[in-house]
């Protein structure tokens, strides 16, 4: 409550509005408008949207970091076949074997 000059308007009821989310520690105060209702519905659609939008977010980066696992590096060890057209050979480095005939595979 204030102590100084300010007239009537002083002695106004409360109606602010401060909701915590006990389990995430978000808060949410709203002060906009001189109806405790009005302030209480705006701070819950606003916790709401801004715990909707975290959630969105933690689902989004458990999605990337999926795809970033099965996406390779695109290192050269990461190679499965290698073709040499110089030597005419096809090398599969998953088990070591190199085959002869590059050009006749291909076609």
């Amino acid at each position: 409550r204030g102590s100084g000059p300010g007239g009537q308007s002083v002695n106004m009821a409360d109606t602010a509005v401060r909701i915590t989310h006990k389990p995430t520690k978000i808060a949410v105060k709203v002060s906009d408008t001189s109806s405790l209702i009005s302030n209480r519905v705006k701070a819950m659609s606003l916790l709401r949207a801004r715990l909707f939008d975290i959630q969105r977010r933690t689902k989004a980066q458990a999605a990337s970091d999926v795809r970033a696992e099965h996406q390779g590096t695109g290192d050269r060890s990461e190679k499965i076949r290698t073709y040499n057209y110089t030597r005419d050979t096809v090398t599969d480095h998953r088990g070591g074997i190199s085959v002869p005939g590059a050009q006749a595979l291909l076609q």
